[in-house]
């Protein structure tokens, strides 16, 4: 059980720290990382503000995911924990559609 939880968790603290660089505004505008709506990458100052709060909201997702995945390795279903791993896809899938559709909502 242990192991298991290990490694879903662990996963999930890997796409954190994945955003971090976005949050604290280390990546520049570029073609290949990042959020990149219209106009984003010609307005540094949009680019940057577009990628603090994009990665805020995947971190905070990838928290709500991985609480969720201690709660369903702890107390789950023995045949849902089968399916582990087509759950926590499906969550970081939602997961960043969900922050897209918002991230589009807040543009200006």
């Amino acid at each position: 059980m242990w192991s298991q939880f290990w490694k879903y968790t662990g996963l999930y603290a890997v796409l954190m720290a994945a955003v971090v660089p976005f949050i604290i505004g280390w990546i520049p505008p570029n073609r290949w990382v990042g959020f990149r709506f219209p106009g984003a990458v010609q307005n540094p100052e949009l680019w940057y503000e577009i990628n603090s709060i994009g990665g805020i909201l995947i971190a905070i997702a990838m928290a709500n995911c991985g609480s969720a995945n201690g709660v369903l390795i702890w107390r789950g279903n023995p045949i849902l924990k089968r399916y582990l791993g087509w759950v926590n896809g499906s969550m970081i899938v939602l997961s960043f559609w969900l922050v897209t559709v918002e991230m589009v909502a807040l543009l200006p």
